[in-house]
């Protein structure tokens, strides 16, 4: 097995891409995050995500939610709720985010590249 060789994708794979950088939309278009956007985009991204940080410092997870304030991890991400990412027509879409720690958001993510919890 081996990491997915897209930038910062934790995903393990047993060659190539993992499966939700491999797939391709209904366009046919190939699936783009925010590390395969265009620049423009990813600049827009990053602005917009600070911005989300810094309103939602703490991790908004369920499981991380259970947590009193104080003793809560700090979000460090923000996730696209609905798992597409740019790619998905609520890209820009605030009610469309949350803020994640960074286990939540692997946590997350695996899930949906593998269907796993």
């Amino acid at each position: 097995m081996q990491t997915c060789p897209v930038h910062r994708c934790p995903c393990l794979t047993w060659k190539g891409k993992c499966k939700a950088h491999s797939r391709s939309n209904a366009q046919g278009r190939r699936y783009r995050d925010s590390y395969t956007a265009t620049p423009s985009l990813r600049t827009h991204w990053d602005k917009l995500s600070k911005g989300k940080l810094r309103k939602d410092p703490l991790c908004q997870s369920p499981t991380c939610a259970e947590i009193p304030a104080p003793l809560r991890p700090a979000a460090t991400q923000v996730d696209h709720i609905d798992g597409l990412g740019l790619q998905g027509p609520r890209a820009f879409d605030p009610d469309n985010w949350q803020s994640l720690c960074t286990s939540c958001h692997s946590r997350k993510t695996a899930g949906e590249s593998f269907g796993r919890p």
